[in-house]
């Protein structure tokens, strides 16, 4: 029996059977949020929100940082094929980002306690990593929203990198705080809709995993 107080997650045990169908076809749909949201907000040129990773957060929450990082690589990989050649430069971004949720979660599952964790180290440490891709192949600037920002800081005196790195965490801090909400949702509703459908939805336990082999 499954309590109603377990954090919303996959066992991995679950990901190497008969339900790994059910795991591509969730981790497609992940990729497909992730355009979509990523290239209407980029039409709708909004200056502080991104959501071009709200499915990485989802498959990593649900199904561990692996998946994750399939999700963010492919979503990367399809831009740039398509209509963002820049987004190859950024691939990095989206592993990381997969790797932070994927351990943030994989203790106690993707809940509202550790949400906000997953979320404010992405406001850190992405920038960061998207910060020195940017100034390494860009000179600071490849076209984005805070182009302006980054070039009015530098004739403020700021360095490059520090011209190119403060306007990302405060974009980096509102955009993952709303896609973290958003995954959390969808993440609740993705694990309700497999326990009807008589899956299991667990923490990580390294000793039952270990009992299936």
């Amino acid at each position: 029996m499954t309590s109603s107080k377990t954090p919303f997650r996959l066992t991995p045990t679950r990901l190497t059977t008969a339900r790994t169908s059910t795991v591509l076809l969730a981790c497609l749909a992940a990729v497909a949020l992730n355009l979509v949201f990523g290239i209407g907000i980029g039409y709708l040129a909004l200056p502080f929100l991104f959501l071009d990773t709200i499915g990485t957060f989802v498959a990593s929450a649900l199904f561990g940082t692996w998946w994750g990082i399939a999700v963010g690589v492919i979503t990367n990989l399809v831009l740039g094929w398509t209509i963002e050649p820049a987004a190859f430069w950024f691939i990095p971004v989206q592993v990381l980002v997969a790797v932070i949720v994927g351990l943030s979660s994989r203790r106690d599952g993707y809940t509202v306690k550790t949400a906000p964790i997953a979320a404010a180290l992405c406001a850190v440490l992405v920038p960061l990593l998207s910060t020195a891709i940017a100034v390494m192949a860009f000179g600071g600037s490849h076209g984005g929203v805070m182009d302006g920002m980054v070039a009015g800081l530098q004739r403020a005196g700021q360095s490059l990198f520090s011209a190119a790195f403060w306007p990302r965490v405060g974009l980096e801090f509102i955009d993952k705080a709303v896609t973290a909400l958003i995954a959390l949702g969808l993440v609740t509703l993705v694990a309700r809709w497999f326990t009807k459908q008589g899956g299991e939805v667990a923490v990580d336990e390294p000793e039952a995993v270990q009992q299936t082999h």
